[in-house]
């Protein structure tokens, strides 16, 4: 059952070896003679060529590409202007985050600076409480020393 397997998988990849790929682009169709490496192409038209009428002349050709360069300089000047605008708008932009980062330190500061100071409150609190139950016990030594001397002196 192996050789047979074995055998049949060499098979198919000798008919891979041998067979050519397809081809995944189609520029033949619009190129009949791409494949061939001394081929005349010539273009695919929807019709017969016509004539083309009086070839170009040199100065003509200069007038027009210089109209196009004005045009391009025109546009490279607007896009100037524009990436200037953008980055006033984007520096201010990062001044204000800035600020904002800023703001949001000292805010975070003054965060721990309270939970410090609520700690310290907490403390005072609990001496504040010990101070009264000392002054407590001090008003009854007091209190019966006071009534001690007074039976003092009524005896």
């Amino acid at each position: 059952m192996l050789i047979l397997g074995m055998s049949i998988e060499v098979v198919i990849f000798l008919m891979l070896g041998i067979l050519p790929p397809e081809p995944d682009y189609y520029w033949h169709k619009l190129y009949p003679g791409l494949d061939n490496y001394d081929a005349r192409l010539q273009p695919l038209t929807a019709g017969a060529q016509q004539d083309m009428g009086t070839p170009l002349h040199g100065d003509v050709i200069e007038r027009q590409l210089g109209g196009m360069l004005t045009e391009m300089q025109s546009m490279s000047k607007s896009m100037g202007a524009l990436k200037a605008l953008q980055e006033v708008d984007f520096s201010g932009t990062s001044d204000q985050i800035k600020t904002m980062s800023n703001f949001y330190t000292k805010m975070n500061e003054a965060m721990s600076d309270m939970a410090k100071s609520a700690e310290d409150v907490k403390s005072y609190k609990d001496q504040l409480g010990a101070l009264n139950q000392n002054l407590g016990s001090l008003n009854t030594v007091y209190g019966n020393m006071l009534s001690a001397m007074a039976n003092i002196g009524r005896q």
